[in-house]
């Protein structure tokens, strides 16, 4: 994954009918600026799925009356076929 400093470091080569340097360090900066909202947002998603899953399986233990059958104490594979998915739930 490239870093923050890779892309705010970054030098281009200058040429006679090349860019504006100007325009292109502001892009670079919008950029940044999104990656590292980008990298809040993961963090804080992973903190709230790290809190839930701590959660579900709480409720899970705390609970012994659940049916076998229940999809939060088992869940499905997603990657299941289908035909198996639902021998899975007719059991």
């Amino acid at each position: 994954m490239i870093r923050v400093e890779e892309i705010a470091n970054k030098d281009f080569k200058s040429v006679i009918w090349g860019y504006d340097p100007q325009s292109v360090d502001a892009y670079l900066d919008e950029i940044i600026t999104l990656i590292l909202q980008m990298q809040q947002e993961r963090a804080e998603m992973m903190s709230t799925i790290d809190y839930l899953v701590t959660e579900l399986r709480a409720s899970v233990k705390s609970n012994t009356k659940a049916p076998h059958n229940d999809p939060i104490v088992e869940p499905m594979s997603p990657h299941a076929p289908i035909d198996e998915k639902k021998n899975e739930e007719e059991q």
